[in-house]
């Protein structure tokens, strides 16, 4: 998607910073999952960083980087969509956007009348 007009600077900064915290907070994720349920994987890059004549935690770090990397595709696009949905509610106060938030959630506010209430060591209905 081509930069806005008039607005380039502003766009970049927007998707560098949306590919670094993507990066970041799911390549992180994605690190942790790949080392639980694929640990063959970084066994085979420090192999191939040995094949390089590299140290084999190169490998580790290429593993690293090539799973930082794709993670940081999405990060353009949840940045838009967060900047789109807050410009579409445009006005709009927190107590309304976190109700929005809700429903869209599909949770419910439980009125505080509804909720039981405790029962008192004084109440007269009780009998010792």
């Amino acid at each position: 998607m081509p930069l806005r007009p008039g607005q380039a600077w502003n766009d970049l900064i927007n998707r560098v910073m949306g590919c670094l915290a993507s990066s970041f907070i799911l390549g992180t994720i994605a690190l942790v999952l790949l080392m639980q349920h694929k640990p063959d994987v970084f066994t085979a890059g420090a192999a191939l960083a040995r094949l390089a004549t590299f140290p084999p935690e190169a490998g580790f770090f290429v593993i690293t980087g090539c799973v930082f990397v794709l993670c940081s595709i999405p990060g353009p696009w949840i940045v838009a969509a967060a900047f789109l949905w807050l410009e579409r509610r445009k006005g709009r106060d927190i107590g309304e956007l976190a109700a929005e938030i809700r429903a869209g959630l599909g949770s419910t506010r439980t009125p505080t009348a509804a909720m039981p209430q405790p029962i008192s060591p004084t109440d007269s209905t009780t009998k010792p």
